[in-house]
């Protein structure tokens, strides 16, 4: 983590990259430290939701997450917390929501590492195309 640290002082042009990549990474790591320690079990799609969720939902969770956009998380987050702070708070689940709340961010990061790696693909898939086509001319 310390190389991924470095990155994200040095290299200004895909700092939110690094950035992203040094909370996923953190992520991880505290994912593992909790399986060893058997508070959080193996290979689950998210760990750490916390007793609010019921195992059989977690799945549901990651997959809804994973198809939202940075925006969409974000703007999930925020409807989140303004219905935790109302009065609508008072006949919710708040437990469940404050462990979903808590998981956004490491889906932003993730969207975010996604998005670069787009822009990655499409950039090597095109100079492949090009060299393809000067390969036939040749």
């Amino acid at each position: 983590m310390d190389e991924v640290a470095t990155f994200v002082r040095i290299d200004k042009d895909h700092r939110e990259f690094w950035k992203s990549m040094s909370y996923i990474c953190n992520d991880a790591y505290e994912t593992k430290q909790r399986e060893k320690a058997g508070r959080s079990k193996a290979g689950s799609a998210i760990s750490g939701l916390g007793a609010g969720v019921a195992e059989g939902v977690v799945s549901e969770i990651h997959e809804l997450l994973c198809s939202k956009s940075k925006r969409e998380l974000g703007d999930m987050l925020v409807e989140i917390k303004e219905n935790m702070k109302g009065s609508a708070a008072a006949g919710m689940d708040t437990q469940f929501f404050e462990a979903v709340a808590a998981k956004i961010p490491l889906y932003v990061a993730r969207a975010e590492v996604e998005h670069w790696h787009a822009r990655a693909k499409a950039k090597s898939d095109a100079w492949m195309e090009k060299k393809e086509a000067e390969a036939e001319e040749a």
